[in-house]
């Protein structure tokens, strides 16, 4: 039914009547990925009263991705709800990621400002990675502006491998 796509509070209701605890979950997974689409912070603030459970962050981290699409700052608010370090630095790191496509530049002051650590690289890695395949002078320029190190050398590293696959000839120069 389209149950789920004109009145996800009513189809929520009846998870309940669903016969396991997987089917609610993938009903669920569906019901909310829909409403996610049609109205992120609905879906966000559904999510946000529920007990916390592996579920709980998986749905919450699917309306981190839908949000990140039309509101960046809300996504990432919503992202450092999640209760569990590795789902929270995950859903930030697709915020991010996605922050990077439209806007690297704005993606990278930011991550620029977080403390020190495995999202920080990470999440700067893979802004500069994606910036290669389109401005390899800002890329480099980017890693430039990291301190020494190892998150510096990965994304130098990494920049080598894109270029080389991309341009193998200006790569070589």
């Amino acid at each position: 039914t389209n149950l789920d796509q004109s009145d996800p509070q009513a189809g929520l209701a009846l998870l309940q009547s669903l016969p396991s605890a997987s089917t609610r979950n993938n009903v669920q997974q569906q019901i909310v990925g829909q409403w996610g689409r049609d109205d992120p912070q609905a879906a966000a603030d559904y999510v946000g009263k529920l007990p916390a459970s592996g579920q709980k962050n998986n749905l919450m981290r699917n309306v981190v991705n839908q949000l990140a699409q039309s509101d960046t700052q809300a996504a990432l608010a919503l992202a450092q709800t999640i209760s569990s370090p590795q789902e929270k630095n995950n859903a930030l790191q697709q915020v991010i990621g996605t922050w990077a496509g439209n806007d690297p530049q704005a993606a990278a002051a930011y991550v620029e400002a977080l403390p020190d650590g495995k999202l920080k690289s990470d999440a700067m890695n893979n802004i500069i990675s994606n910036m290669a395949n389109s401005d390899v002078n800002g890329a480099l320029a980017m890693i430039n502006k990291l301190p020494s190190g190892k998150a510096r050398d990965d994304a130098q590293q990494s920049i080598a491998n894109q270029w080389s696959r991309n341009d193998p000839q200006a790569a070589m120069a």
